[in-house]
């Protein structure tokens, strides 16, 4: 199964994601392995993905996400900047206070990504069940 979904990033910047490739309304195939890669290396670090969670189910101001942990601010910073350079997160500034959410684009990666090794399982087991049904029926002769 594909999982198709059309999002906006910027003003005029609409994509079509499939597990496959993500290509612009231009025709332009952008995806790249390295970008998958980076979402799962900003997510294997557990203090990365506690703030990821912090933020699934609001905006919230850095010093805020930062109260919730014991590390330093500067490298909650850090944290945030490798989540948002792997489009996982985006920010905006309001004021003096800059506000991090959750960026669909980086879970649209994620979510085919994980939809193309999940279609790939299913795969080998149905040519597994098909060759056990085959060696059964040659037994019955």
């Amino acid at each position: 199964m594909l999982v198709n979904a059309y999002m906006s990033i910027g003003v005029n910047d609409i994509f079509f994601v499939t597990s496959t490739h993500l290509t612009s309304a231009s025709g332009q195939s952008t995806l790249t392995r390295l970008e998958v890669a980076k979402v799962l290396e900003a997510l294997a670090d557990p203090t990365r993905r506690a703030i990821f969670e912090a933020v699934r189910q609001k905006a919230r101001a850095v010093n805020d996400i930062a109260g919730d942990f014991s590390v330093s601010r500067p490298a909650i910073s850090q944290h945030l900047r490798v989540l948002e350079e792997a489009r996982l997160l985006r920010s905006q500034r309001n004021g003096r206070q800059k506000f991090y959410s959750v960026d669909l684009y980086g879970l649209t990666l994620l979510r085919n990504y994980l939809d193309g090794c999940w279609e790939d399982v299913l795969g080998a087991f149905q040519a597994a069940a098909v060759r056990d049904t085959t060696r059964t029926r040659r037994r019955r002769r």
